[in-house]
């Protein structure tokens, strides 16, 4: 069949599902939660380019007698079609240090949910950490990584070691894996410690040019932020940040998890979709209701609990509200920075709370850390929170967030998904009428990969067309 036939073929079946489902007139929200009209919310699921098998007829058809509406679709949609071709994907970030880089873990936990929906995945971390393992000789450690008992492949390179052997090396790798799609997980100090990486431009030219495949981008990061009383040097930088994000637009699939970024990147003549962002912290146990127990409300840090004014003044309010409301507070700080922002919180207060130091815990621990917490506190600014890992694993454990440090330039919240606008609070009274529910739903990773997949098979064409 010629591909005028495809298409052909492609119109007619979407104007039968478009007339059956616009007959009920059924709506419902997208992914991200916005309204859609019905005729939408399918090309919402099924974009161009993709073809719909002859048996979603008879879901349509099911959906239509018997009011299931828009969810029988949507749960069909959550799983990758057993035709769709296996991917071979290679991805690139900055390290890959277990723990002690965030967007490492973050592409780790990709790469293997990748895996278990039946692809293969190769991370390469091109400028890793120190590690004993590393020396003068030795700059290359090839070695299998785990995520939920799924081993992932992992080559690491020294940060000391030189771009010209990382090139060449990346090139035969990837001539040896032949993949389908190359996807970079971009932060601008992963590749460079001034937050520079035309070397690693460089690169990604080279690499480009002799290698086929996909290449896909996530921006993670781009460029140092608003400049008003910043020094010149930072503006130098920020506009030579600008100037690398500019010459990786070429890359057939951009992805961002913030409004702002994905504003950001339009100006610049880049149309990025949105990825929001998943946890890095397993769900290990399942969620419960408010855990408040003899009138204390557990209210804590993970990993990010810098000193900042508007947070401190924030949880005074809070602990004040409470003990209006007959309630205690116990601030609870998770991380390796645990003990050393101990003392200021405890000044801070000034007994208005306790203070309660855990340090650092291995996964399966923080996972029972960040259920048991009724709040979360986060010191990232309310447009940016979306690019916490910090505020996902709260969001993934059901525990809603406080984001007090708020930008006039960037007055809203920055999360792509609405069900988790819900879930960002302002004040101890939103918190006594949050409730915590039971989630049956799959993890957010689960549904992320899902959509990640879905994007490299559209750009890469290679869905596989189902029979008519």
């Amino acid at each position: 069949m010629t591909c005028a036939s495809f298409r052909r073929a492609d119109r007619a079946i979407r104007e039968e599902c478009f007339s059956r489902v616009a007959q009920k007139q059924f709506a419902s929200p997208n992914r991200y939660g916005i309204l859609e009209q019905p005729l939408h919310a399918i090309e919402c699921i099924w974009p161009a380019g993709c073809f719909l098998s002859y048996s979603l007829f008879d879901d349509i058809e099911n959906m239509a007698s018997h009011g299931s509406g828009m969810n029988h679709i949507r749960q069909k949609s959550q799983t990758p079609t057993k035709s769709a071709r296996r991917l071979t994907i290679v991805f690139l970030c900055g390290s890959l240090e277990p723990g002690r880089d965030g967007v490492g873990d973050y592409t780790r936990r990709l790469a293997a949910e990748c895996i278990r929906q039946g692809h293969d995945a190769l991370v390469i971390a091109l400028c890793d950490r120190e590690d004993p393992l590393f020396s003068d000789s030795k700059c290359e450690i090839e070695k299998h990584q785990s995520d939920q008992g799924t081993a992932v492949r992992c080559v690491r390179w020294s940060r000391n070691d030189g771009w010209a052997r990382k090139t060449r090396r990346l090139a035969q790798i990837l001539r040896q894996e032949s993949p389908d799609v190359i996807s970079i997980q971009f932060v601008p100090y992963s590749f460079n410690a001034r937050g520079l990486p035309f070397q690693f431009l460089r690169c990604f030219w080279k690499c480009r040019a002799v290698v086929g495949g996909r290449w896909h981008i996530m921006f993670h990061e781009l460029w140092i932020g608003p400049q008003e009383g910043k020094p010149l040097s930072s503006r130098v930088i920020s506009r030579l940040q600008r100037s690398v994000v500019r010459q990786l637009r070429l890359c057939d699939v951009v992805h961002t998890h913030l409004p702002v970024y994905r504003e950001a990147l339009a100006q610049c003549g880049i149309n990025a979709s949105p990825l929001p962002l998943f946890s890095n912290i397993a769900r290990s146990t399942q969620f419960v209701g408010n855990r408040a127990i003899n009138g204390v409300v557990n209210i804590g840090f993970f990993s990010q609990q810098d000193p900042v004014a508007e947070v401190r003044d924030w949880i005074v309010t809070f602990t004040e509200d409470a003990e209006k409301g007959g309630s205690s507070v116990c601030l609870h700080l998770a991380g390796a920075r645990g003990s050393a922002a101990e003392s200021y919180w405890r000044k801070s207060l000034a007994g208005k709370a306790e203070v309660a130091v855990h340090g650092w815990m291995v996964p399966e621990e923080l996972s029972v850390y960040l259920r048991s917490m009724d709040l979360g506190i986060t010191t990232v600014p309310r447009h940016a929170i979306g690019k916490s890992g910090s505020v996902a694993a709260f969001f993934e454990h059901g525990t809603p967030v406080a984001a007090p440090v708020t930008s006039v330039a960037h007055p809203h919240t920055g999360l792509f998904i609405e069900r988790e606008h819900k879930m960002v609070l302002n004040s101890f009274a939103d918190l006594k009428k949050f409730e915590r529910r039971p989630s049956e739903e799959p993890t957010k990773l689960t549904s992320i990969c899902h959509e990640f997949l879905n994007s490299m098979y559209i750009a890469s064409s290679q869905h596989i067309r189902q029979p008519f």
